[in-house]
C-alpha cells in the first residue's frame, strides 16, 4: 500500500509541474541574498595566487581563512544577521502556502491555478499559525522532559565513559524519534483542517494525533521511505560534487548546475512528501469517516 501511495504522489509532483518550480524559485531566492555577496567576497579574496594554489591544491585548511574574516566583516555580518531571518520568513511562506498546497493534492481533478494557491493558503494560514503554536507547546515539553532524564541518566552512569556515551546516543535517537512522531501528528493535523474542513484548531490536533495511534507503522513508514530518498541523493549529488573539477571553468559551471538540481530535486521531495501523507489521510480516514457516521446513523 505504502508503495502504491508513494507511485501516485510521484505522478502527481509531476503533474503539478509548474507548482513544483514554483517553489523551487521560492527557494533560490533567500538562498541568493546570503549566497551572491557572500561568494564574491570570497572569489575577490581567492584571486589571490597563494590561495588559489591551495585551495586547488587540496589544502582547504591552510587557507587564511582568518585574513578572509578580518577584510570581510560587514559582509559576514550581513550574512550572518540575514540568515536566521530569511528562514523564519521562509518558514512563515511554507506553512502559509501548505495550506493551498495541500488543497491542490486534495482536489486533484481541478487544474492549477496561482490565485487559487494564493487564496487557499491565505483562508488556511491563520488555523496552520495556531497548529504551529500548539505543536510548540509539545515540543517545550519534550525539552522539559529532558532535564530530569539527562541527570537520572548522568547519576546512572557515573564515571564510566562508556555508559556516558551509550546513554547519550540513546537519549539522541529517543529524541529524534519523538520529533518524527510530533511533527507527522502535526503534519495531519493540517491536513484534517483542509480536508475535512475543521475550523477548531484543537479538533484538527486531535484529529492528527488520533490518525498517527491508529496508523502508526504507515505513518513512520512513509516518513521512513522519505528520509531514505533524501540520503540517497544526497549522497549522489556531494558524490558528484567531489568528482567535479572545480578548477576550470566547465567544472564551475557544472557545480552550479548540479547544485540547482538538487535543489529542484529538494523541492520536488517535499512536494511528493505532502501529496504522500494528503493520499494516506485520504485512503484510510475518509472511509473509516464514512463507516464511523455511517454506523452512528444506523444505531440512531
Amino acid at each position: 500500500m505504502i508503495m502504491k501511495i508513494l507511485y501516485k504522489s510521484v505522478k502527481e509532483t509531476f503533474y503539478n509541474m509548474k507548482l513544483w518550480i514554483f517553489l523551487y524559485i521560492i527557494q533560490i531566492v533567500p538562498a541568493l541574498l546570503v549566497s551572491i555577496p557572500v561568494n564574491s567576497a570570497f572569489a575577490r579574496f581567492a584571486g589571490k595566487s597563494a590561495v588559489v594554489d591551495s585551495i586547488f591544491n587540496g589544502n582547504i585548511f591552510s587557507v587564511p581563512l582568518m585574513e578572509f574574516n578580518i577584510h570581510n566583516k560587514d559582509i559576514l555580518s550581513y550574512a550572518g544577521n540575514l540568515l536566521p531571518l530569511l528562514l523564519i520568513l521562509f518558514y512563515f511562506l511554507y506553512l502559509f502556502l501548505k495550506g493551498g498546497i495541500i488543497y491542490r493534492f486534495s482536489e486533484r481533478n481541478k487544474t492549477f491555478e496561482f490565485p487559487e494557491l494564493m487564496k487557499k493558503s491565505a483562508e488556511y494560514f491563520p488555523n496552520f499559525i495556531k497548529i504551529a503554536l500548539v505543536s510548540v507547546l509539545f515540543l517545550l515539553i519534550l525539552f522539559l522532559l529532558n532535564i530530569p532524564v539527562s541527570i537520572l541518566l548522568k547519576r546512572l552512569a557515573g564515571d564510566s565513559e562508556p555508559l556516558i556515551v551509550l546513554f547519550l546516543f540513546g537519549r539522541i535517537l529517543l529524541n529524534i524519534c519523538f520529533l518524527i512522531i510530533i511533527k507527522a501528528a502535526f503534519d495531519y493535523a493540517q491536513i484534517s483542517t483542509v480536508i475535512l474542513k475543521k475550523k477548531k484548531v484543537f479538533k484538527s490536533v486531535k484529529n492528527g494525533w488520533r490518525f498517527f495511534s491508529q496508523y502508526p507503522f504507515k505513518v513512520l513508514g512513509l516518513f521512513f521511505y522519505f528520509f531514505l530518498f533524501f540520503i540517497v541523493f544526497s549522497i549522489i549529488y556531494y558524490l558528484i560534487n567531489i568528482l567535479i573539477p572545480v578548477r576550470y571553468a566547465f567544472g564551475s559551471i557544472m557545480s552550479i548546475l548540479f547544485r540547482q538540481i538538487w535543489m529542484f530535486v529538494k523541492a520536488g521531495l517535499l512536494l511528493t512528501l505532502i501529496s504522500a501523507e494528503v493520499n494516506l489521510f485520504s485512503e484510510y480516514e475518509i472511509p473509516f469517516l464514512k463507516w464511523w457516521y455511517g454506523t452512528s446513523n444506523n444505531q440512531e
